[in-house]
């Protein structure tokens, strides 16, 4: 087990991933207009990535094929105990969809 110099146990890839179909709701990061960007979205992942229906919301930007982060988390405020999963990939927009690449995969659990 590792820990970073937090004192939080570094998750191994595969367990992010297995987090990552526990949620439903995360946070898109991403650019608009030079600055940081965050949304609150449902999502699923699917075949190494993060799908986030279009009708869920209309991107003010064009995010095809820009780098971006998807965050999810479960923490107890009462213990301050939980987890977070951060990707980061490049986002493909489809008809119906925006696809994420699951690029670069951590996560830390307190």
């Amino acid at each position: 087990m590792s820990a970073d110099p937090a004192g939080q146990r570094v998750l191994s890839v595969s367990e992010c991933l297995a987090l990552l179909t526990t949620t439903r709701i995360g946070r898109l990061v991403f650019t608009e207009q030079a600055l940081p960007a965050v949304r609150p979205l449902t999502f699923a992942f699917d075949t190494g990535a993060v799908v986030v229906r279009r009708a869920a919301w209309s991107p003010p930007v064009s995010l095809d094929g820009m780098i971006v982060a998807f965050e999810v988390d479960e923490l107890d405020p009462q213990t301050g105990s939980g987890w977070f999963v951060t990707v980061v990939g490049r986002a493909r927009v489809e008809a119906a969809e925006i696809v994420i690449s699951a690029d670069r995969v951590e996560g830390r659990r307190a």
